[in-house]
């Protein structure tokens, strides 16, 4: 039986079906089923408009308390949408978990980095040498290990409260080598002009996978970059040419003020209406860029997931791959679905971002499946312990809304 074409399995009525197709093993006396398990999203991203308002309203009040709570309810929403042959995914996290997250990454982390900061300022005023080193290793370290460690504690955090059919993801690994190596990789990019991007994408990516548990079966990411580098190649000389033209652009609206500064040293006096267009011109070309980047992070989405398998079979089946994922996502539709998600965003003063992001979410479910030999009955609960507090880090850098 063929494939059921995506357009013909997103409504919200439609649950996702397994199309099954019989093979046979090479192993005598056997025969196998490979399988292909669609997971799709049920229901409108736009029923989020009513809790986003909630919560905006509540945060505003309670002084941004509510906020841990509003966003568990939203993560449960957003999960609950997704199913997997029909059945949907379980959120269990809670607000009061975000909440003692957030206050130990303020205490433990944030707070000593503020009081040291302030201890320097007062020792050796803001023009020392030491300020100045100060400033630059928080930039080139402090912070981006501290997001490495956000993503990873994050991405192990909700893994370990998301369950289907009662069997919940976790995370196995170390977050403080994951941190290291993605501060170290990232290294390369002024060393080799940015060209790094493809093969550290995929290698983090494999990092992460190959750290992630679906109950007691683990995940693994095969393939190479070579196929990304066509594309990504497009996108750099994209990404140098907006660069150009938006220096260009800029310096065109300074050069009045510019041209009136008499020493080398002053700063000069910038009218509200030169700032706004200079802010003007760099969210302009953002927004230029990120559609351009769509062509390659489709590329990207499409090669991490087909790329990772589930090692679910205890019966080894000769010359038969390990159940995979399977993503067919295209460029022109992440384009659009990005340009409408800018919108929706920046529009309502990110009020709706949940909002994007369920749009974001229903376009890669319809579009993913698993692929091969694979029975759900063989994955069995992790018996590791799963996390008990929050995201900390990720929530107090926010980097993303939920």
């Amino acid at each position: 039986m063929a494939a059921m074409p995506s357009a013909a399995r997103t409504g919200p009525e439609i649950l996702a079906p397994m199309i099954v197709r019989p093979i046979t093993a090479t192993v005598p006396g056997q025969t196998f089923v490979e399988s292909e398990w669609h997971f799709s999203w049920i229901g409108s991203p736009w029923r989020l408009v009513g809790p986003c308002l909630f919560n905006a309203f509540m945060t505003v009040i309670t002084i941004g308390i509510y906020s841990f709570w509003g966003r568990t309810e939203i993560r449960r929403r957003l999960w609950s949408s997704v199913r997997l042959a029909g059945e949907p995914l379980v959120y269990h996290g809670t607000g009061k978990e975000l909440f003692k997250g957030f206050i130990g990454a303020l205490l433990i982390v944030l707070l000593p980095l503020f009081l040291v900061g302030a201890g320097m300022v007062i020792a050796f005023g803001q023009a020392s040498t030491g300020w100045a080193y100060y400033q630059l290793a928080l930039l080139a370290i402090v912070y981006p290990v501290l997001k490495a460690l956000a993503i990873y504690r994050a991405r192990s955090y909700r893994l370990a409260r998301t369950s289907w059919r009662g069997m919940r993801g976790s995370v196995t690994g170390s977050s403080a080598e994951f941190a290291f190596l993605s501060w170290a990789t990232s290294l390369l990019y002024p060393l080799t002009l940015g060209w790094i991007a493809p093969w550290r994408a995929l290698y983090i990516q494999r990092f992460l996978i190959g750290d992630t548990m679906l109950g007691d079966r683990a995940l693994r990411l095969g393939g190479s970059t070579p196929r990304l580098y066509l594309r990504f190649g497009l996108l750099w000389v994209a990404t140098v040419g907006i660069a150009v033209a938006a220096a260009a652009a800029i310096a065109s609206v300074l050069s009045p003020a510019l041209n009136q500064v008499s020493g080398v040293t002053r700063v000069p006096d910038l009218p509200p209406m030169m700032v706004a267009k200079v802010i003007g011109i760099v969210l302009a070309a953002l927004f230029i860029w990120s559609p351009i980047s769509a062509f390659y992070r489709s590329s990207l989405y499409n090669m991490t997931a087909n790329g990772t398998t589930l090692l679910v079979t205890d019966v080894v089946v000769a010359g038969h791959p390990a159940p995979r994922f399977k993503l067919a996502t295209r460029s022109w539709p992440l384009v659009w679905l990005f340009v409408t998600n800018q919108i929706i965003t920046y529009g309502s003063l990110f009020v709706l971002r949940p909002v994007a992001m369920a749009r974001s979410m229903r376009y890669f479910a319809n579009n993913l499946s698993i692929v091969g030999v694979f029975d759900p009955a063989m994955i069995r609960q992790n018996p590791h312990g799963a996390l008990t507090e929050g995201e900390g880090l990720a929530q107090a850098f926010d980097f993303d809304a939920f």
